[in-house]
C-alpha cells in the first residue's frame, strides 16, 4: 500500500472548520513505522506555508535534543515522526485584533474534532512510545498514551537561548532514558 493511500481517511477530515482555513491538512513527517511518535499543539504559520511539522528553527532544536539524547544514552537515534495533535493551523482570525493572524493554542473543540486523526495516525504509524511535544498536547493525550513523556516546545527553548535554554538537558535526559527502552 502506497503512503499516499495509508493517510485517505485523515486527508478527508472535515471535522472542526480549519482546515478551510489553512493550506491543508499536515499530517506529519518521518518514517512508517516510527519507533517514536512526537506530537506537538498545532502547525504555525510557517509549516501551513511548507506543509510540515517544525520547520525552521523549532525543527532544528527538536533535532538538537534527539542527537544529544543519543549521546548520553551512546544509543542510536530511533526512528520517529513527527506530527501534532491539530494537524491544521490554528490562528486568530480577527482582524481588530493586534495579534492578528498569530498562531493560538487549538481550542478544546478543535483537538477533539482531530482526535479520530490522531488516533488514525497512530495505528498507521504504530509507535512504541509517545513524546508530547508541550504541555497542550500532553493535557489531552496523557491518558490514552500511559508511559509517554513530555518534553518543552522547541518555541520555548529558542525563547530561553536554544541549547542554553535550562530544560534542554533535562528534555534530552529524559528522551534519552527513553531511547534505552527501545527494542
Amino acid at each position: 500500500m502506497k503512503m499516499r493511500n495509508k493517510f485517505h481517511r485523515i486527508q478527508g477530515c472535515k471535522g472542526c472548520g480549519l482546515k478551510e482555513h489553512s493550506h491543508g491538512q499536515i499530517i506529519g513527517i518521518g518514517k512508517v513505522p516510527a519507533q517514536i511518535l512526537f506530537l506537538g499543539e498545532g502547525p504555525n504559520k510557517a509549516d501551513d506555508s511548507l506543509g510540515e511539522p517544525f520547520t525552521g528553527r523549532e525543527r532544528k532544536i527538536l533535532i538538537e535534543i534527539i542527537a544529544r539524547a543519543s549521546e548520553m544514552g551512546n544509543v542510536y537515534v530511533p526512528s520517529f515522526y513527527l506530527s501534532n495533535i491539530v494537524m491544521c493551523r490554528t490562528w486568530n482570525n480577527d482582524p481588530a485584533d493586534k495579534e492578528y493572524d498569530r498562531f493560538i493554542p487549538p481550542q478544546k473543540q478543535e483537538v477533539l474534532a482531530c482526535m479520530p486523526n490522531v488516533m488514525e495516525l497512530v495505528s498507521i504509524v504504530k509507535p512504541q512510545f509517545v513524546v508530547f511535544v508541550g504541555k497542550t498536547a500532553e493535557s489531552y493525550y496523557k491518558k490514552e498514551f500511559p508511559g509517554s513523556v513530555r518534553i518543552t516546545h522547541p518555541a520555548i527553548h529558542i525563547i530561553y537561548g536554544g541549547k542554553s535554554s535550562p530544560t534542554f538537558l533535562l528534555d534530552s535526559r529524559k528522551l534519552s532514558e527513553m531511547f534505552r527502552m527501545i527494542k
